[in-house]
């Protein structure tokens, strides 16, 4: 992707993050990676048009860039649009999972650390299995955890536990759109259990 978008910037004037104006030449470009069937892809767009049809060419542009980029599933939504919780401080990159698609660690609003890791639909079980072996191994006890609601509009958690010794620590497997994601959350154990607690209560804003 990277060395597509040097190309482009040699051969058009980039307008935007995705889109360039060709030097010289009647074109529009766009150029950015997707996630589709377990894999990435780059879609690269390339509208011709004439002076007097250029605004015709932007809003075909624009239309099949919506329609392709921002419609349907993605890992990058399974760690924004379909998380439980925002990840304050958000660094991309995990220090608890491997093997995955996309991750990111950071701060929930109340206070704990948090990791989350995207898989291919089917894979989260592993990541889901190795963490929780992981944390056993270390000497925490799994508690019980209040019933808490499991599916929203876009999936369901699939499995999910709650350990405690010095800290809480809290994994959960969801099954999203497409694609699996396994999460940590760790610290206070207050603050791991009132963070969960506002992802996935009765009163929480998730339906």
């Amino acid at each position: 992707m990277e060395e597509l978008k040097e190309k482009l910037d040699i051969k058009a004037n980039t307008t935007n993050g995705f889109q360039w104006e060709g030097k010289g030449e009647d074109a529009l470009y766009s150029a950015f990676s997707m996630y589709f069937g377990g894999f990435y892809l780059v879609v690269f767009f390339k509208v011709p048009y004439s002076q007097d049809l250029i605004d015709d060419a932007e809003y075909t542009l624009k239309d099949l860039m919506f329609h392709t980029m921002w419609v349907g599933p993605s890992p990058g939504k399974m760690l924004g649009l379909f998380m439980h919780t925002r990840i304050l401080n958000q660094t991309w990159g995990s220090n608890a999972f491997s093997g995955d698609l996309l991750s990111a660690r950071g701060v929930t609003p109340e206070g704990a650390r948090i990791e989350a890791a995207v898989y291919r639909e089917g894979c989260g079980w592993e990541g889901y299995d190795k963490l929780k072996e992981k944390i056993e191994e270390l000497g925490f006890k799994e508690k019980a955890l209040p019933q808490l609601k499991s599916h929203d509009p876009a999936g369901k958690v699939a499995q999910r536990v709650y350990f405690e010794k010095d800290l809480g620590v809290y994994i959960e497997l969801y099954w999203g759109p497409g694609m699996d994601r396994v999460m940590l959350l760790y610290g206070n154990k207050s603050v791991v259990k009132t963070a969960v607690l506002n992802m996935w209560s009765e009163n929480s804003s998730t339906s």
